[in-house]
C-alpha cells in the first residue's frame, strides 16, 4: 500500500511538472518590415503586451518617415530584421510609422518657376586661378589682403586659411584654426567665412565664422601676428546653439557694410522640415540676418535695424504648423535680440551688397530656389517666408500669423525641378574689366551648375553656363578687381570671363 501510495505520489507530481508551462522570455517581431499591416496603435500594444508576457525591458521608440504611399500612419519598418529573436539582448526596438509624403502637403499642384523668363546668354569661358585639390581641400570663402597682395581662402574641410601670392603664384598654408572648430560627418560643419577687419601694431584683426567644438555657429574677432602668423581668440561676437544637436543648416557668410558695419548670415540650424520654427524667433540668432558694428575695442553697438515685436514674430505651432512637420507645442519669444535685419530664412548660403541693396539666395528644401534683394534703407521688419513658405510655395494649412504683413516675396525664383536643387551665392560683379556688369549679381545651381545673373531691379534674368566647370561649386566671390570667382568642391577657383558671354539676346 505504501509503495503503491508511493508512486501514486510520485505520479501526480510527475504530471504536474509536465503540464505546467516555462515563462517565456523571448518572442519572434512581428512582421513590421514593409508589410504596413499594424497601425502605429495596434503595433505599441502588441509590442508591449509582448514586451509584458515576456518580462523583457527595451525601449520602443516611434521614427516617422515617409514610406510608401498606402502606410501612412502605420508600421512599415523596424531597426531589427524581420524574423528577429527579441530577448534580453535587444536593448531598444524602433519602429518606422509612415508619413504623409512632403510633396503632397501643400495648396498649390504646381510649383511657382520664373525659369521662363530668364535670358540664356550661352557658355561662359574661365580659366583657374588658385587650385586647392593638391591639399584635398576646397574654399567656402575667398577674400583678398592688400597688405600682403594674396588671397585668402578658407579651407573648409581642413579649417584652415590658404595664402596665394599673386606675385609669386603660389598657395601656401597659412592659418590654421582647428583648434577652435568643431566637425562632424557632415560637410557643412568647419571654418566657413572670414573679413579682414582692419590692421593695427604689427597685427592683421579677422572676423572669423566656424562651427565651435559644441557645433554651434560662432562669430568671433581673432587677433594674426603680422610676423610670426601666431592666432589669438580676441572676442566671441555671436554663438548660435544647434536645435536638438542638428549639425546642418549654418549659413556663417559675413559681409562687409562699410568700415564699422557687418551683415552675417545664420541659417535656421533647424531640422529639414523647420520644426522649430527658428526662424520666426525673435530671441535667438537662427534663421536671420544680423547687422551690427564694432568699435576698436570690439565692443559690439547698433546698426540700422528693425525693431521686431516678440508678440508679432513668434511660432504659431499645433495644427497650423506647415503639415510636413509633426505638430509640437512652439517655442514662444520671450524677447527681442538685437541687431536682426530680416528673418524668415533657411540657409541664406554667399549673399553680397551693391551700394544699398543686399542679395541674398536662400536653399530651399526640396520645391522652390529663391533670390531675395532687400533695400538697406528700408529699416523696417522684413519676413522672407521659412518655415511656411518656400519661396511663394505655402506648407502652412492656414496662412495665420501678424507676421504675414512684413512678407517679402523672392526678387526671383524657380522650381527644384529639371536637375536645379541649391541656389547658392554670390557676389556682385564691380570691375572695370566688363563695366556693363557692374552691380550685376551672380549666383549658382548647385547641381545643374547654371550660372544665374540678376540686377537689384530683378527687370532681367540672364543664366549661362560653363564647360570649364566639372565638380559641383561651392560659392561665388570676388577677385581683387571685383571680376567674379566661382570656388569648385574638387579645390578648383576659376576666374570667369564674362566677355565671352553671347550678348544677341
Amino acid at each position: 500500500m505504501y509503495l503503491i501510495i508511493f508512486c501514486l505520489l510520485n505520479s501526480c507530481a510527475s504530471s504536474e511538472a509536465e503540464t505546467t508551462p516555462e515563462k517565456q522570455t523571448s518572442f519572434i517581431l512581428p512582421t513590421y518590415n514593409g508589410e504596413c499591416l499594424f497601425t502605429e496603435e495596434d503595433a505599441l500594444d502588441d509590442l508591449n503586451k509582448l514586451k509584458l508576457d515576456s518580462n523583457l525591458d527595451f525601449q520602443i521608440n516611434i521614427l516617422y518617415q515617409t514610406g510608401p504611399a498606402d502606410c501612412v500612419g502605420k508600421v512599415w519598418g523596424s531597426n531589427l530584421d524581420q524574423g528577429k529573436v527579441v530577448d534580453t539582448d535587444i536593448n531598444n526596438i524602433d519602429l518606422i510609422v509612415g508619413k504623409e509624403d512632403l510633396n503632397d502637403q501643400s495648396r498649390g499642384e504646381s510649383l511657382p518657376n520664373e525659369y521662363d523668363r530668364t535670358i540664356d546668354l550661352g557658355l561662359v569661358e574661365g580659366s583657374i586661378l588658385m587650385d586647392l585639390s593638391s591639399f584635398q581641400d576646397y574654399a567656402t570663402d575667398i577674400d583678398y589682403l592688400e597688405g600682403i597682395q594674396s588671397y585668402l581662402m578658407v579651407g573648409h574641410s581642413k579649417s584652415v586659411i590658404y595664402k596665394y601670392d599673386i606675385s609669386t603664384q603660389e598657395t601656401n598654408l597659412w592659418l590654421d584654426f582647428s583648434k577652435y572648430v568643431g566637425t562632424t560627418g557632415n560637410w557643412e560643419t568647419g571654418l566657413l567665412s572670414l573679413d579682414h577687419m582692419y590692421d593695427k601694431e604689427g597685427y592683421h584683426y579677422f572676423l572669423v565664422s566656424y562651427t565651435d567644438k559644441e557645433l554651434n555657429l560662432a562669430l568671433s574677432i581673432f587677433e594674426i601676428g603680422k610676423e610670426d602668423s601666431k592666432i589669438k581668440k580676441e572676442k566671441d561676437l555671436f554663438i548660435s546653439p544647434q536645435s536638438g544637436a542638428f549639425d546642418f543648416h549654418y549659413g556663417g557668410n559675413i559681409e562687409r557694410v562699410n568700415e564699422e558695419t557687418w551683415i552675417f548670415g545664420v541659417g535656421d540650424q533647424d531640422t529639414m522640415y523647420g520644426l522649430y520654427e527658428n526662424p520666426l524667433r525673435t530671441d535667438i540668432l537662427s534663421g536671420k540676418l544680423i547687422m551690427f558694428s564694432v568699435d576698436d575695442e570690439f565692443n559690439i553697438y547698433n546698426a540700422n535695424t528693425p525693431t521686431y515685436d516678440p508678440d508679432i514674430f513668434s511660432p504659431i505651432g499645433g495644427d497650423l504648423r506647415p503639415k510636413a512637420i509633426l505638430a509640437e507645442p512652439a517655442k514662444k519669444s520671450n524677447s527681442e535680440i538685437k541687431h536682426i535685419l530680416a528673418l524668415g530664412f533657411r540657409n541664406p548660403w554667399g549673399f553680397s551688397i551693391y551700394e544699398n541693396y543686399l542679395f541674398v539666395p536662400d536653399v530651399g528644401l526640396n520645391k522652390v530656389e529663391e533670390l531675395n534683394i532687400l533695400n538697406l534703407n528700408l529699416n523696417q521688419p522684413m519676413f522672407f517666408g521659412w518655415p511656411h513658405r518656400e519661396g511663394t510655395f505655402y506648407y502652412a494649412q492656414d496662412r495665420v500669423g501678424k507676421f504675414w504683413d512684413y512678407e517679402i516675396t523672392p526678387a526671383y525664383q524657380h522650381s527644384s525641378e529639371d536637375g536645379r536643387c541649391a541656389n547658392i551665392g554670390g557676389a556682385v560683379h564691380r570691375s572695370q574689366d566688363s563695366p556693363g556688369w557692374n552691380g550685376y549679381f551672380f549666383f549658382i545651381d548647385q547641381c545643374s551648375f547654371e550660372i544665374f545673373i540678376i540686377n537689384h531691379k530683378a527687370d532681367n534674368v540672364f543664366r549661362s553656363s560653363s564647360s570649364i566647370i566639372k565638380s559641383a561649386p561651392v560659392v561665388i566671390k570676388n577677385d581683387k578687381d571685383g571680376n567674379i570667382l566661382l570656388s569648385t568642391f574638387t579645390g578648383q577657383i576659376y576666374l570667369l570671363d564674362l566677355k565671352t558671354l553671347n550678348l544677341q539676346y
